[in-house]
């Protein structure tokens, strides 16, 4: 935890120091849009960072131990199995909204000739894309895929050269349309099957999956 706690630290220290260069690059590229007080000061940005670690235990019912009744037990491990299954559920749920959303920013942003838009409308979906797999603890195969094809198609091409080339905006504009018909497909169907369908216990991840899967993103996350 202290290692990491180090690590954290450093990171937040490496940005902060970089921040003045990363405002006096962008002051030139709003073309006389640029506001000092869009931008706050390293001091307080340095306030809006923190950590928490909160060491929780991921019930399983195959672990499910107590003194009861054979029926009993297999109630209340079939409950905590659905409660686990459930949670996963709407985590990934969540991941799927994030990378939508961003998709959705890119293409509305991309077939609007008339707009402005910055380095962060590639940046955005490549750190999401870059960190899906790893916050994708309930190892939904088919989010990784959607991930890695919208790295594939959405981020080939820096924000400046979308600028400066019509064809390589339009094709990206109509790259991220289709992608988000097929997130709006995946996640209709997804709200018109039941959970159990979802994730079914046979095919879903155990705790021992989970754990294993969050501490190897912690281990990569540490340099």
């Amino acid at each position: 935890m202290r290692e990491f706690e180090q690590s954290f630290s450093k990171q937040v220290d490496d940005f902060l120091d970089f921040y003045p260069s990363y405002i006096e690059h962008v002051r030139p590229e709003l073309n006389g849009l640029f506001r000092e007080e869009d931008y706050p000061s390293a001091d307080a940005l340095r306030k809006k960072f923190g950590l928490k670690l909160e060491v929780l235990p991921i019930p399983s019912g195959d672990d499910f131990r107590v003194t009861m009744s054979a029926e009993e037990q297999a109630r209340v491990a079939r409950e905590i199995d659905a409660n686990v299954r459930q949670s996963l559920e709407k985590e990934t749920e969540d991941l799927w909204s994030r990378l939508k959303s961003v998709v959705s920013h890119m293409a509305d942003r991309l077939k609007d000739p008339e707009s402005r838009f910055h380095a962060s409308l590639v940046t955005n979906v490549f750190d999401l894309v870059d960190l899906l797999p790893q916050l994708n603890v309930g190892q939904d195969q088919e989010l990784n895929r959607v991930a890695a094809e919208s790295r594939n198609r959405l981020c080939g091409y820096t924000a400046h050269e979308l600028k400066k080339n019509d064809i390589l905006c339009v094709a990206t504009a109509s790259n991220a349309a289709a992608l988000l018909d097929k997130m709006d497909t995946v996640m209709r169907q997804r709200e018109e099957a039941t959970v159990d369908e979802r994730i079914a216990p046979a095919s879903g991840p155990s705790a021992d999956d989970i754990i294993s899967h969050m501490s190897a993103y912690m281990e990569t996350a540490t340099p």
